[in-house]
């Protein structure tokens, strides 16, 4: 690991620094905003996912959020990871990377996920660079799929 990863979480340390928000948390923020009681184990599935980024995030903010339920499916044979932990991480990879920790080097971060990734899997992440545009895929090498396409990153 390192170091500089530390000033993402909020560690009790002695030495005081600056907390930073990863900028793909923008995706999960009014994840939470819930349009009521369903009793269901339910999961919200992506398709794809694009943010623009027009400043760097605030480690603290009041925000309000509100959601709504299009439908329900029955979609996966076992349980599946979050597209959006997927996602996350593909960000760290360009975090650590091609942008040194920098979330404020980030102006945009794109992908499609393209099929599922379960818990317990390795995610193989390949990253390519042309000026300031990233790609990347991310697959699952043991089974022979690619779980993330098209992503692309666009850094300051």
């Amino acid at each position: 690991m390192d170091e500089k990863e530390l000033a993402f979480v909020n560690e009790a340390t002695g030495t005081a620094r600056p907390l930073k928000v990863v900028p793909t948390f923008a995706s999960v923020a009014a994840g939470f905003a819930e349009p009521g009681e369903f009793n269901l184990n339910s999961i919200a599935l992506d398709g794809e996912r694009d943010i623009a980024f027009h400043s760097t995030l605030l480690s603290a903010a009041h925000f309000t959020a509100d959601s709504s339920v299009i439908a329900v499916y029955e979609g996966f044979p076992k349980p599946i990871l979050h597209g959006m932990c997927t996602y996350g991480i593909t960000c760290r990879g360009i975090l650590q990377t091609y942008a040194d920790y920098d979330p404020s080097a980030f102006r945009r971060h794109a992908a499609r996920f393209s099929s599922p990734l379960y818990p317990g899997e390795t995610l193989t992440l390949k990253i390519w660079k042309d000026g300031d545009v990233i790609s990347f895929e991310a697959s699952v090498k043991a089974r022979g799929v690619t779980v993330v396409k098209n992503g692309m990153t666009m850094l300051a």
